[in-house]
């Protein structure tokens, strides 16, 4: 696994965003967890791109917490190859 600056990784999304660059991906249904005192959600949001050959699947979640000052909001990318199920990314 690589690693890469989060400003490179910014700047080549806005390159490709600007650039008009299509990527196609399969986009299943999205799963959510809630749960009640206290409020919290869980979601997981899952994509196969076949022209790059990745499953990529971004998690995150949401937790009303008097402990952490009003609410706590965390996430994470993780990317693998659809051919080797290697890991190829984690974006925390």
């Amino acid at each position: 696994m690589s690693t890469i600056h989060l400003k490179n990784l910014v700047d080549f999304v806005g390159a490709s965003i600007r650039s008009g660059s299509r990527y196609e991906a399969t986009l299943p249904d999205r799963y959510h967890i809630f749960r009640d005192n206290p409020f919290g959600v869980f979601g997981s949001l899952a994509a196969f791109c076949p022209k790059e050959r990745l499953f990529v699947v971004k998690t995150i979640s949401f937790v009303e917490s008097e402990t952490i000052n009003g609410s706590g909001v965390d996430g994470a990318v993780v990317v693998l190859s659809s051919e080797s199920g290697q890991l190829l990314a984690v974006l925390v």
